[in-house]
């Protein structure tokens, strides 16, 4: 497997193409949407990249395969915790432990900086409940209807890992 790596302002367009085919394949798993976020261009996802910690993992030609984000916010009140964003692995390298890489790295970072992480995943979505819950990851709250696609809602559960 490839290893995971920070990415930088340099990466900023493989980010946006994978950010977007993400929000395209999976729209439910995400509170963004693709066609608000396809309006960004490269500056706006490498200030993206600036203001959080952006993980990623290659394909041996350099292609990323998988992304997640790691934000801690600067207000005093809530420094103390960090917040898991945006994973995402392409169909084609799911199942090969990509998620569980990104989310162990992101989790490295966080410790010593913050005291507890939080996350939302969709109800649905058994296969990344599992992946938090292996990494100890706990769940800490339901949203009914946290998301509206059309005529459909997606419940949400956050999870929360103490970290301190």
């Amino acid at each position: 497997m490839a290893s995971v790596r920070k990415l930088t302002v340099a990466d900023a367009a493989a980010f946006r193409d994978l950010r977007l085919a993400g929000l395209v394949d999976e729209p439910r798993a995400f509170s963004a949407d693709w066609s608000e976020e396809v309006q960004h261009d490269r500056d706006w996802f490498a200030a993206r990249i600036a203001s959080s910690a952006i993980f990623a993992i290659a394909d041996d030609v350099g292609s990323l395969l998988a992304i997640t984000g790691l934000s801690i916010p600067t207000n005093p009140k809530q420094r103390h915790r960090g917040h898991i964003w945006g994973v995402y692995v392409r169909p084609e390298a799911r199942s090969r432990g990509l998620a569980t890489a990104l989310l162990a790295a992101a989790i490295a970072a966080a410790r010593g900086r913050v005291e507890v992480l939080h996350l939302g995943v969709g109800t649905y979505n058994d296969a990344a409940r599992r992946c938090y819950r292996a990494a100890g990851f706990i769940e800490t709250g339901f949203e009914p209807r946290a998301l509206r696609i059309g005529d459909d809602y997606f419940d949400e559960v956050t999870m929360t890992l103490r970290l301190a």
